[in-house]
């Protein structure tokens, strides 16, 4: 008998099935089809950073910070820096919390932990060296402030504490004498608690022969400029006394390093790259994951069925 034959379609019925499967493919292009893929993004917490900035004159009538006119701008860049490292830096990125305490001879908590960048921008914005009308730099006053601000607001249990010192006062001004009750304060705190002070002023560098290091910070004389750089005059101990002393700044260093010490660094200020980049490097490790963020990317991908249209 008869083998069985196979039976293929003919060319008509071919054709039909290409232009039909064509068409379908020009409309899914037509249809500008997408690729949709969904991203885990950790959100980073667990750390609250608090800054006691010191807004006393000396800060403002200081002008060895270039490329800064003065003290205060110098730290305002600081702070400024740092809101948009949090923002902006690919490691860094995440919701921590943030405090200002400016003080001069008092302290004030202008802004408790706040996760709003804009809120902690308009608030650097907001300080400058009225903030704080009492005269001098007492830095035992910061803490203060600051060891009620973290009283009134606990952190987690697992949380993380940066306190940042940022200051020009010290040998003129007595703050030796802040220093046990500032260690009283940080004696009441737990290690949880890390501190880092930042001393804003000019030194001086002598090379011993035998290549190391001699360094000692220079008191700097307190000016009023106008808007040039030109001296209009020097503060006077007694504004009234022309013939009064002229007011000197220079941080103490021993001073600073102390309170540091056992708890974080102290950073002579010789530009904010290495501080912003030490801060970083503390919070990279200290902080938890508190979250992932669900984010959904579209891609076209017409090329898809394009391709596929014209073979």
């Amino acid at each position: 008998g008869a083998g069985a034959q196979s039976v293929r379609p003919g060319p008509y019925v071919r054709m039909l099935l290409g232009s039909t499967l064509l068409v379908l493919l020009l409309a899914a292009v037509v249809a500008e089809p997408v690729h949709k893929q969904v991203h885990m993004n950790p959100i980073w917490g667990g750390v609250r950073v608090t800054f006691l900035w010191d807004v006393s004159l000396s800060m403002k009538y200081r002008h060895d910070v270039p490329p800064y006119a003065d003290g205060i701008l110098a730290t305002k860049a600081v702070l400024s820096d740092f809101a948009e490292m949090t923002r902006r830096d690919r490691e860094m990125k995440g919701k921590y919390s943030l405090a200002l305490i400016p003080f001069a001879g008092e302290a004030m908590t202008y802004l408790a932990f706040s996760k709003s960048r804009e809120e902690f921008i308009d608030a650097i914005d907001n300080i400058d060296e009225t903030t704080i009308t009492a005269r001098g730099t007492s830095m035992h006053e910061a803490f203060l402030q600051f060891e009620t601000l973290w009283n009134m607001y606990p952190p987690e249990s697992d949380g993380i504490d940066i306190v940042v010192l940022l200051t020009d006062g010290g040998k003129g001004e007595g703050n030796r004498a802040d220093l046990p009750g500032i260690k009283a304060v940080l004696g009441k705190l737990p290690p949880s608690v890390l501190v880092y002070t930042v001393g804003i002023g000019s030194v001086e560098k002598t090379v011993r022969p035998d290549g190391t290091v001699d360094r000692r910070t220079v008191p700097v004389e307190l000016a009023s400029l106008d808007k040039d750089g030109k001296l209009i005059k020097f503060l006077l101990e007694d504004e009234s006394n022309p013939n009064s002393k002229r007011l000197m700044s220079e941080p103490d260093e021993e001073v600073l390093a102390e309170i540091a010490s056992g708890r974080g660094k102290y950073f002579f200020y010789e530009g904010k790259a290495e501080l912003l980049e030490s801060l970083k490097q503390e919070i990279l490790a200290k902080r938890k994951l508190a979250s992932n963020d669900e984010h959904e990317s579209v891609t076209p991908v017409p090329e898809w069925f394009l391709w596929p249209a014209l073979f």
